[in-house]
């Protein structure tokens, strides 16, 4: 994972991650199983690199949250608190969540020379766990 942004690999440290993991299944018979946490990284300055983020809204598959105040009531993308930061939630209800979750993980098989042998679902619901004083009231 690159700086906490779920399906990347940080190329600068493990940039041959998936022949590595070949090597290991070959050799050793060992299974990889990554960890993949519920919050989509939601960095403000940059954000145009992470593609997990943009396809999310592009394809409006984040959780929403009814924000008001006295005079109107507008509803948003709710943002919560835990390992990355500032995070989005895929809302596992709406229509194209699957074929958004199924994409981002296959796009990671793919990155990883297909050697992935199952995913490891952690912290799988909305949070704020770490809010550390920036916690949003939507």
């Amino acid at each position: 994972m690159s700086d906490y942004k779920d399906f990347t690999v940080d190329q600068q440290n493990f940039g041959d991650l998936g022949e590595y993991l070949k090597g290991l299944k070959t050799s050793n018979k060992i299974k990889f199983i990554p960890i993949i946490d519920a919050g989509i990284a939601q960095r403000n300055e940059n954000v145009e690199e992470y593609s997990a983020y943009n396809e999310g809204v592009n394809q409006d598959v984040f959780v929403k949250s009814g924000a008001s105040n006295f005079y109107n009531y507008q509803v948003r993308q709710f943002t919560g608190q835990d390992w990355a930061g500032d995070s989005a939630y895929v809302n596992f209800g709406a229509d194209n969540a699957t074929i958004y979750w199924t994409g981002q993980i296959d796009n990671l098989y793919a990155n990883l020379s297909n050697s992935i042998d199952g995913i490891w679902l952690n912290s799988n619901e909305a949070t704020n766990m770490l809010c550390d004083g920036v916690c949003y009231s939507d």
